[in-house]
């Protein structure tokens, strides 16, 4: 279960039937480390959709186009129905042996495989973790997703904030000009709520205290209230407070 977020699966929503009325569009969420990011794409089902999933990894970000096969690999055969170049493009994109002469093609070559496939049903395309996709990847899906106004498309990424002490860079998607939507940290309520359900009984000033060490991130949520002690759930100590051992 999601807390906090209604605002953010409200935009979500609007999104995605936008896209099924046949007026496609894109976001790029954004966040700290265990904001939520990838909780709140969980938690996206939409009924009728066609899903598409795909993962940004470190250990392939040098690899061109590594992310499009588990993106689109299934759907190759569907390449016949592009134009000749563009489908070429595609299969040597997803089998991950490009040609530098037709690499450029590979962005229209994504977007008209997604077009056909919406033709059928809509379009859900979604990304975690997308400022660790490998530049190729990334050029070709970020292309077609400036150009979704006139379809039964979507497509929701996920990125980082950057890593804290190191100069940030520009964020995945902002030179393309993609929405984006920051998860902000979770108030207290919010936060107070999520621990009522992951650990119930929880004393009230435990909640706040936990809470408020966590600072409204819910992986620090989940992962403070787990290594609460015994007493710590009773209230007995404060949530850090170490026993004096007399």
């Amino acid at each position: 279960m999601l807390y906090g977020r209604a605002d953010e699966q409200a935009r979500i929503d609007a999104l995605l039937a936008s896209a099924r009325a046949g007026h496609g569009g894109a976001v790029v969420v954004t966040g700290e480390t265990g904001i939520g990011k990838t909780a709140l794409l969980d938690h996206v089902a939409p009924a009728g959709f066609l899903v598409l999933r795909a993962l940004g990894i470190e250990a392939e970000s040098e690899l061109p186009f590594a992310a499009l096969y588990p993106l689109l690999g299934p759907f190759l055969d569907r390449a016949a129905r592009l134009p000749a170049a563009q489908a070429e493009a595609l299969r040597e994109a997803v089998e991950q042996a490009p040609d530098r002469s037709r690499a450029r093609l590979a962005g229209p070559a994504v977007l008209g495989l997604l077009a056909d496939l919406a033709a059928e049903r809509p379009v859900l395309c979604v990304v975690d973790d997308a400022h660790r996709l490998d530049g190729a990847s990334a050029d070709a899906l970020l292309f077609a997703a400036r150009r979704l106004g006139g379809e039964r498309i979507a497509m929701i990424f996920t990125a980082g904030d950057g890593v804290p002490g190191r100069p940030r860079r520009a964020g995945f998607g902002e030179a393309a000009g993609i929405p984006r939507m920051p998860l902000a940290a979770l108030d207290e309520a919010a936060a107070c709520e999520l621990l009522t359900g992951r650990a119930p009984g929880l004393p009230l000033q435990v909640r706040r205290r936990v809470a408020e060490e966590a600072a409204g991130n819910p992986l620090a949520l989940a992962e403070l209230s787990d290594a609460l002690t015994p007493e710590q759930r009773a209230g007995r100590l404060g949530p850090h407070a170490q026993a004096s051992g007399s």
